[in-house]
């Protein structure tokens, strides 16, 4: 049975490379919207992995993290934070929202899959 990978961002072209990328590699990948949607999503999908853009309208990445890292439904789930490279400076603030990696955009896509394998493997990179 594939790993499903939520993907929450903003950006439309950002979200439909990642799950193109991911769902070539085996994946089964869904997608949300903003922060709100993603908590949404999380319930109904119940993903292995969850990638959060940190600004999203409505409700943050990081806001996100810690609204799942402080239920026991979703704590366990690894949650890769991404971001834009001049937002370098959030990366202290998602790791102690509970992020198990943070990766910066542009990314190259083959990284951003080792990343989600080292985190579905419970080795984040940190």
């Amino acid at each position: 049975m594939p790993k499903r990978v939520l993907i929450a961002d903003d950006e439309e072209d950002v979200k439909d490379v990642m799950q193109m990328f991911l769902e070539g590699e085996g994946y089964e990948v869904e997608t949300a919207y903003d922060g709100l949607d993603a908590l949404d999503r999380v319930r109904t999908f119940q993903p292995d992995v969850i990638l959060l853009d940190i600004m999203m309208p409505v409700v943050d990445g990081i806001q996100v993290c810690r609204k799942l890292k402080s239920d026991e439904k979703t704590k366990h789930i690894p949650v890769i934070m991404v971001s834009a490279a001049a937002k370098r400076e959030k990366e202290g603030e998602a790791y102690d929202a509970g992020a198990a990696a943070y990766v910066l955009k542009p990314f190259q896509p083959e990284e951003l899959v080792r990343v989600v394998e080292r985190c579905l493997a419970g080795r984040p990179k940190g």
